[in-house]
């Protein structure tokens, strides 16, 4: 039985990239007879089908995800090594850049991001924080970003998304508030509540949204921001309560600046997703999905306020 080789792995992605055996041996200069036996000896040797033939196109199976999502920690590293050999006046050609409409950016990733930094010095990392859901993925759709973050739903069939973290929506208020020494408080209490909130073009806006038309409350709304620090600042002043991400307050309720109260009944929570053009990533994009999967433990932890 011969050893498995990197480039059947190449040829996997291929083909799973192009749906069709004839494409992929197209895009790498080889008879779809050639793509095939390398596949089959792949198979083989795994013991498993990587693929799922139909009569119209080719799919990947669930063993063949397992496959591509450690093979491409080889590829990352392989082009890593490339580019090493090429002399320095390369290390700054790789660029990455990165958009979301979540201040997750500068209050969760920062870490995560300072340690991609220190990993992969020749990539030129950036950072756009757009207005909406909708402006980031059609910054990533138009190839004016590589990468970009928001929370589930994101409607394109032309993203590739990977799910990364859950985190939660809660209710804080001031340290004198009504309700701060409550263990709780019922939805209809809420009706006579001023509130600050995010803009309405936010996924978190919508979610809050959906929550006041579920309960059948019709909020008073105070101020609106999309400046997570401006919300928590009005909060501590007594100017109105919010509903925040858990790890937007962490610090707060850590200090007990503010307090959190739990709505009866009710927990508000979303998955926020990476997302990025299902077209061949670039090595600077692959080492970055990469790292972030490697990290998604951490990244869960200080989402669910852990860290």
């Amino acid at each position: 039985m011969m050893p498995m080789e990197v480039r059947q792995l190449e040829i996997l992605r291929a083909v799973a990239e192009a749906r069709s055996f004839t494409r992929a041996g197209q895009r790498l200069g080889l008879t779809q007879s050639a793509v095939s036996q390398q596949i089959k000896a792949l198979e083989e040797e795994l013991g498993e089908p990587l693929l799922v033939r139909t009569s119209k196109r080719v799919d990947v199976s669930r063993a063949g995800e397992l496959v591509l999502e450690r093979a491409e920690r080889i590829f990352v590293e392989m082009a890593a090594v490339r580019e090493a050999f090429r002399g320095e006046e390369s290390l700054g050609a790789s660029r990455l850049r990165v958009a979301a409409s979540t201040q997750a950016l500068a209050h969760l990733f920062a870490p995560t991001y300072e340690e991609f930094i220190r990993r992969y010095p020749q990539i030129e990392l950036s950072f756009r924080t757009t207005a909406n859901t909708r402006e980031t993925i059609e910054q990533v759709r138009s190839n004016a970003m590589d990468v970009g973050f928001a929370s589930l739903p994101i409607p394109s069939r032309e993203l590739k998304i990977e799910r990364l973290f859950e985190d939660e929506l809660i209710l804080i208020v001031s340290k004198e508030h009504r309700f701060a020494d409550r263990s709780s408080v019922q939805p209809e209490e809420l009706a006579l509540e001023r509130f600050i909130l995010y803009e309405q073009n936010l996924t978190i806006r919508q979610m809050t949204d959906g929550f006041f038309g579920q309960v059948q409350i019709e909020p008073v709304i105070a101020v609106e921001s999309n400046d997570t620090d401006f919300i928590l600042r009005m909060v501590a002043k007594g100017i109105g309560i919010s509903f925040l991400p858990i790890w937007a307050v962490t610090r707060e309720l850590r200090e007990d600046a503010l307090r959190r109260i739990p709505v009866a009944g009710h927990h508000l929570r979303r998955t926020v997703a990476i997302f990025y053009l299902k077209a061949t990533p670039s090595a600077a994009v692959r080492a970055f999905l990469t790292f972030m999967r490697d990290r998604q433990a951490e990244i869960q932890r200080r989402a669910s306020g852990e860290g």
